[in-house]
């Protein structure tokens, strides 16, 4: 008897631990009865099989075989149980055997699940896991081919997810490069709302999660993984039970000699690894890089360069593009169409329509379009139902006819607009809503020339295909293609494709927005890139699946250009015959599409290969030095290649790196100061053509800037400077740090090679540095310091004792001054002397003077000081006050009046006084003029020593008019007067001799002050003693 067990792996934790197994299978050995020795010498050299290779868990499958197998049927394990065996001996064996190998198995972590299935499955968040691990794929070249693999956490939760596929090699060695490859995870959003269900032939799934944004794992053209942006593909965290599909991108280059390649993706995690197989089918034939099927898809906000080159990526259209980089997109993209943007405001709220442009204006706007496009203005949106419209649109499209302009309008052909009354089209393309299909208007205008395009939005009807994210996949696939091409429609239009929330990536409902309806998804096909670290756009599946149709539409018309039309159209017919009749299993339709694939690539007649010549124009040029460190490759475009294989790297030769449909690469971040080599091969269908081996030297960081001025440790005289240095080699600009901190604080970046500090605080120590820096890096220089100057002190400005003034003290004065702007001390100079010697130097702005000699005259000044230089004060001087006087014994005495008598208006009077004691020892002498002794209405003048100043009472006799200084220049032009006299000043005289004093005093009697006068003398000394009122004359005033 032979016995087979089958070896299958489990991922669960059950397990039997082998020591006890053995001992269970002794023991029954033991109970079962002996061995031959057949049977001994068996057990031992299986058992010693099966510990060396672990894993393996048997089971009993069927007998009659000689060999032991596992679940992959290979065999394993060769043994026949002997002849003689008894058939309960064999029992034993068996039975002591199973328990042996069920000791093996162990308790290990949950491995991944892994499935692949189409690009035309949406795969659930949770569900059962599929069966089919390899991926078997067919392509045209210069054609992408998708699928989808699908990491399950069937147990338990799985970390650090990632997925990473190989090259695909051919028998002959050639590689389709990792590189050409796109990968994407897939994100779910979740419909609130289902879309409006009418209950026909094409139903909305309804509400749920679905996988629609794809965050990339790489840019285009870049071999460096995205991270650390808010949405990160890979590595990611799989909670247990749910399922996370990576949508793969195959890129076929257009050289890519036809037949079958291998390779391998491996899906791997912190729970273990699975990896599958890849087998693409290379057809020999080659799309297109124009596609066939004209496109127009509007960004609203988001259009861009690299919006508009995602979107070609995609075979479609953007609506508008620029003229500078229109070129480029067409010879790398296949743009093969622009709209001119002329909008005359007519849609289907409005039936108002602006007049038209001049021909001129279409002319000139498009001559700026880059030449080989086909030109067309979309004019107006769904205004089938504006009949007042047609003689306006009518003058638009002859305007544009001149200028050999299409007029593209969205509304079904209408009889009334098939001549626009110059014999051409009053619409060139028609764009029809499925639920607007008139096969006899469109055979109409089909055979007038007229272009017929088709375009989806919200739910228009209950049978044909619909572009929301609830109906399934296969409605986005069937209509660009099958259905177009059944029905003679030769574009496709979408109103908009960046209509996003304000949360796009987590909210696609937009229920009370069109009407109270839901419609997830509508007019937005792809998501912004910003959350996922992709500068522009990220595509949807739903753009994938559009994609597909175009490439759907491109199989039948090469097959129609072979010259089978006939087997093109029933294919087409087959899968969708019209809006109404179409199938909607995804099988079909990729069935199809293989049997037309391998129809083409078994027609003679695919598009004829040419001889290329070789790349060149290589931007960064050969031997070029200090390049960017994120450089654009760019190269010449080469007429008739389809595309092109980059090699790039830091080895000579360089490394395949990617196969691109366009004439620039993106290597990411390089290397500062690295030698890079790169070379781009040419190829079509015909063969290959490589450049010559090009490198570049990136930059590197810049040279140590040099300080030259302030020099280390200087003192400045000015209180600003300018920093300079010298520019270092390689710098595009410099940070400058100035400050009066050490390390100084960063200042500002300029490219200029000094910097104005403008003005400095006195004194201060500043520290200041450059750092170099361009885009490789950066270097500093030292710190430098220098000193702020101080300025020299402002002048000091003396207080008191006042210039000329005489102090009551006689021994001892306070000098007091104000400070001085930036003065640090001050010099004090006082003596009897002038100029007056120095006596002390001070802080404060006061010094004490002492030991004074009473009655000496004083001079003294003071000087401020600091490090940069000293200024002076004025000179003043002061007297101190005389000691005290020997009390005066005398008595003052009026002597006489000089004239004492006479007539006039004008006498001069000369007062004379006495006193013993001397001359200075009067405080006043005076006169009074007057019939009495009276000081009302007289002439009565008073002199008083101290002040040095004449009196003149007012008419009252109770107050005095003015008091003037005699003998200064600011008496001498003055007069005092009253009602009876005035008082020449200027003729006043004072003479003091011994012990007499003199008073001249010139007067000038008024008019009103007639009659004989008496003439009053009166004195008064220092203690008091008065002479009284003297009469000593007369004077008549006549």
């Amino acid at each position: 008897m032979d016995v087979i067990f089958h070896y299958r792996q489990e991922s669960s934790k059950v397990g039997f631990p082998f020591g006890i197994g053995l001992l269970i299978a002794g023991i029954l050995a033991s109970v079962m009865g002996g061995m031959d020795a057949t049977e001994s010498t068996l057990i031992p050299r299986f058992t010693d099989r099966i510990v060396a290779e672990r894993g393996v868990f048997p089971i009993a499958d069927s007998v009659g075989s000689d060999r032991w197998k596992t679940n992959r049927g290979k065999d394993r394990y060769p043994m026949k149980f002997s002849s003689g065996a008894t058939g309960a001996a064999r029992n034993r064996i068996t039975t002591a055997l199973f328990f042996m190998i069920l000791a093996t198995c162990q308790p290990v972590d949950a491995a991944p699940v892994v499935w692949t299935t189409s690009s035309l499955v949406r795969v659930p968040q949770t569900g059962p896991a599929g069966t089919e691990r390899n991926v078997l794929i067919q392509a045209a070249r210069n054609e992408w081919e998708s699928f989808q693999i699908v990491v399950q956490s069937s147990g338990e939760a799985l970390s650090n997810v990632n997925v990473t596929v190989s090259d695909l090699r051919d028998a002959a060695g050639n590689i389709i490069p990792s590189a050409s490859m796109q990968l994407y995870r897939e994100h779910y959003v979740y419909v609130s709302q289902a879309s409006p269900d009418w209950r026909g032939t094409n139903r909305p799934l309804g509400v749920g999660w679905y996988p629609d944004a794809l965050i990339p794992f790489r840019k285009r053209g870049s071999t460096t993984d995205l991270s650390g942006a808010a949405l990160d593909a890979v590595p990611f965290n799989l909670n247990a039970g749910r399922n996370q599909p990576i949508w793969v991108d195959v890129y076929v280059p257009a050289n890519a000699p036809p037949g079958n390649y291998k390779g391998t993706y491996v899906v791997s995690s912190s729970q273990g690894a699975v990896s599958g197989n890849i087998d693409l089918t290379v057809w020999d034939f080659t799309l297109p890089t124009v596609p066939s099927a004209h496109s127009s898809f509007l960004y609203w906000t988001a259009g861009s360069a690299e919006a508009n080159a995602e979107l070609l990526h995609h075979r479609l259209y953007p609506a508008r593009t620029t003229a500078a980089e229109q070129s480029a997109l067409k010879s790398q993209l296949g743009l093969g169409a622009v709209n001119l943007g002329f909008w005359s405001g007519a849609d289907i709220g409005n039936c108002s329509m602006s007049a038209s442009p001049s021909a001129s204006q279409f002319q000139t706007a498009k001559n700026a379009q880059a030449p080989g496009l086909m030109v067309y203005n979309y004019t107006a949106d769904e205004v089938g139902a504006c009949a007042n419209l047609h003689e306006t649109i009518k003058s638009w499209s002859r305007n544009m006819h001149q200028a050999g302009i299409k007029n593209l309008i969205t509304m079904p052909p209408t009889p009334a607009l098939y001549d626009d009354g110059a014999g051409k089209p009053g619409v060139d393309i028609w764009v029809i809503l499925p639920v607007q299909h008139d096969a006899n208007r469109v055979k109409e205008v089909l055979d007038l020339k007229h272009e017929v395009w088709s375009y989806n939005t919200l739910v228009q009807d209950a049978y044909s295909p619909k572009w929301l994210i609830d109906f399934e996949p296969i409605n986005f696939r069937i209509q660009g293609g099958f259905m177009n091409q059944s029905l003679g429609l030769t574009g496709l239009l979408y109103w908009r494709i960046d209509r996003w929330s304000s949360d796009p990536w987590n909210n696609v409902n937009n229920t009370g927005t069109f009407s109270s309806s839901n419609y997830p998804g509508e007019g937005m096909l792809v998501y912004p890139g910003q959350q996922v670290g992709v500068t522009g756009v990220v595509p949807s599946m739903r753009l994938k699946w559009l994609r597909d149709s175009i490439d759907d539409y491109e199989y039948i018309e090469l097959l129609k250009k072979a010259g089978k039309e006939s087997e093109a159209m029933s294919a087409a017919r087959s899968v969708a015959s019209d809006f109404l009749n179409w199938t909607r299993d995804a099988q079909t339709l990729e069935s199809v599409r293989r049997q037309l694939g391998e129809e083409l690539a078994s027609t003679p007649g695919s598009p004829a290969r040419e001889p290329l010549p070789a790349p060149g124009n290589p931007t960064p040029a050969t031997g070029a030095t200090g390049v960017s460190l994120a450089p654009t490759l760019t190269w010449g475009s080469v007429s008739g290649a389809t595309s092109y294989d980059v090699h790039f790297g830091t080895q000579n030769p360089p490394a395949l790196v990617t196969t691109s449909s366009g004439t620039t690469y993106v290597p990411g971040s390089l290397s500062a100061g690295t030698v890079y080599y790169w070379k781009v091969v040419a190829r079509n269908g015909d063969g290959q053509t490589s450049s010559l081996v090009w490198s570049f030297a990136t930059m590197a960081a810049p040279a140590p800037p040099q300080l030259r001025s302030p020099g280390n440790g200087s003192s400045l005289a000015a209180n600003s400077t300018i920093l300079d240095w010298q520019a270092a080699s390689g710098a595009t600009s410099y940070d400058v740090y100035f400050g009066t901190q050490n390390p100084p604080p960063f200042l500002r970046n300029q490219t200029t090679l000094q910097y104005s500090t403008g003005i400095l605080s006195n004194g201060a120590t500043y520290f200041w540095r450059v750092v170099a820096k361009n885009a490789a890096g950066s270097t500093m220089s030292p710190v430098w310091s220098f000193q702020a100057p101080v300025p020299i002190p402002g002048v000091p400005t003396l207080v008191s004792p006042g210039n000329g003034t005489t102090l009551s003290s006689t021994n001892s004065a306070v000098l007091q001054w104000g400070a001085a702007s930036n003065a640090t001390d001050y010099e004090v100079y006082a003596g009897v002397q002038s100029p007056p010697p120095l006596l002390t130097t001070v802080s404060a702005q006061s010094y004490n003077l002492t030991n004074l000699t009473p009655g000496s005259l004083i001079y003294w000044r003071v000087v401020a000081r600091n490090t940069s230089g000293a200024t002076s004060s004025q000179q003043w001087s002061f007297r101190m006050g005389a000691a005290a006087a020997t009390p005066p014994t005398g008595t003052p005495i009026a002597v006489s009046v000089t004239p004492a008598s006479g007539t006039g208006w004008q006498p001069a009077f000369t007062a004379s006084f006495s006193d013993a004691d001397g001359a200075t020892d009067f405080a006043t002498v005076g006169m009074l003029i007057n019939s009495s002794v009276s000081g009302a209405g007289a002439c009565w003048v008073v002199y008083e020593t101290a002040s040095n100043s004449i009196w003149l009472a007012q008419d009252s006799g109770t107050s005095w008019k003015s008091v003037y200084f005699v003998g200064t220049s600011r008496a001498s032009s003055r007069t005092l007067s009253n009602s009876q006299c005035s008082v020449n000043l200027s003729g006043v005289q004072i003479l003091r001799s011994g012990t007499t004093l003199s008073l001249t005093v010139p007067l000038d009697f008024k008019t009103g002050f007639t009659g004989l006068k008496n003439v009053y003398l009166i004195g008064q000394d220092r203690a008091g003693k008065s002479t009284g009122y003297q009469l000593k004359g007369t004077w008549m005033v006549p």
